[in-house]
């Protein structure tokens, strides 16, 4: 027991040393900024840690050398972001700066810690600025040829713009201007089931439908609206159009079976004697009771028709037929004969009573069902490889 305390004990001194690292290991691996940040932690918790000190003491210009060097670099450069790069590199050496101001002993090692802050504004400002010229050009473009792709891009270069400087110009209004621009906007027809014989309601149908495809993880740049929606939103002409049509549907197609079963059990007590001593004795023989079963059943079915179409084109991008089924069954009975004779099943049976079957609108849901389910896998398939 006290050979396990022992090394349970050691273990967590092990853990404590290993979660409470000088830095100079990841310093020494050319992991500047995370050898100098580990250094700088260790001191918060032991002040005194030699090897801590030491890192932050020869690691802080090293790194902060490391930083300017890279931002120099990125100066004599053609890439397009340099501004944005430069930004990040100062934001790094802020956070140096802001991690040794909260260190009380870090500051006896690097009393005077450099800060970049404007230079980070600067650098970000102008990097925010290239990135809102891109997406206003993108956004044009987009405009002008109909790319919903381009203004995907622009909708990213003003996102960006507004990392860098929050509330860049009007950044956000123009992140709206491209997101609605950019958006495939979809509008869900309402079911119509062609029937003028039944009073049929495909309304909860279609409102299972439409919750789905509201709740379906998509593109943020795909969108579903309703027939109503869309005409508040004064979306005339969507750029695309599911549309849910029954090609036929049957409610309630009925079936009655009566059928006679003979049930025949050997070796059953069938009464009892008693002998010459008194004693009563089971007298066997041969049960037999004729089953009578009523079966009724109800058969719904139906045929979707499943269209996503281009209004501007009227090209119809997907079509699929897909079935739905249900079927209704009630059983009830009785008997004649010997009741030793039945099987517990023939009981069940025997005991039921008709009931009556359920309304043609609740069979309509019910068929419906399995076909929810395909519509909802297929509609799922298509939008799911939308950027």
């Amino acid at each position: 027991m006290k050979k396990a305390v022992l090394l349970f004990s050691s273990m967590i001194m092990i853990l404590s040393l290993m979660n409470c690292s000088s830095g100079k290991k990841a310093f020494e691996r050319g992991d500047y900024d995370e050898g100098l940040l580990k250094a700088i932690n260790r001191l918060r918790s032991s002040p005194n840690n030699k090897k801590a000190r030491e890192t932050l003491k020869y690691g802080y210009p090293i790194t902060i050398r490391w930083h300017q060097d890279n931002i120099a670099r990125t100066k004599l450069s053609n890439n397009v972001f340099a501004h944005e790069y430069i930004s990040y590199e100062y934001a790094k050496m802020n956070r140096i700066y802001n991690e040794i101001q909260r260190c009380p002993a870090c500051l006896r090692v690097i009393p005077n810690p450099k800060t970049f802050v404007s230079e980070q504004a600067e650098a970000a400002r102008k990097g925010a600025e290239v990135r809102y010229n891109l997406g206003e050009d993108l956004l044009a473009q987009a405009k002008n040829e109909n790319d919903k792709s381009k203004a995907m891009d622009a909708f990213y270069h003003y996102e960006k713009a507004n990392q860098l400087v929050n509330g860049y110009a009007d950044t956000r209004d123009k992140m709206e201007e491209a997101r609605w621009f950019a958006t495939t906007k979809v509008v869900i027809e309402e079911v119509t089931t062609g029937s003028t014989m039944l009073d049929i309601s495909a309304e909860f149908f279609y409102n299972k439908v439409q919750d789905f495809m509201m709740q379906m993880p998509v593109s943020p740049f795909v969108q579903f609206y309703s027939p109503k929606e869309a005409q508040s939103l004064q979306i005339e002409t969507p750029d695309q159009i599911v549309r849910l049509k029954f090609d036929h549907f049957t409610v309630g197609q009925v079936y009655h079976k009566v059928e006679e079963l003979v049930r025949t059990k050997d070796s059953v007590i069938v009464g009892q004697v008693k002998d010459s001593n008194g004693e009563t004795l089971d007298v066997y023989g041969t049960a037999n009771a004729k089953l009578i079963v009523n079966t009724k059943q109800l058969t719904s079915n139906g045929l979707l028709d499943l269209k996503i179409i281009d209004p501007y084109t009227s090209r119809v991008l997907t079509q699929e037929k897909l079935p739905g089924q249900y079927i209704w069954v009630s059983q009830w009975g009785n008997f004649n004969g010997d009741e030793e004779a039945l099987y517990p099943e023939d009981w069940q049976i025997v005991n039921a009573s008709e009931v009556p079957p359920p309304s043609p609108q609740d069979l309509f849901v019910l068929f419906t069902q399995p076909i929810y389910n395909q519509v909802t896998g297929k509609l799922s398939n298509f939008y799911s490889n939308y950027r």
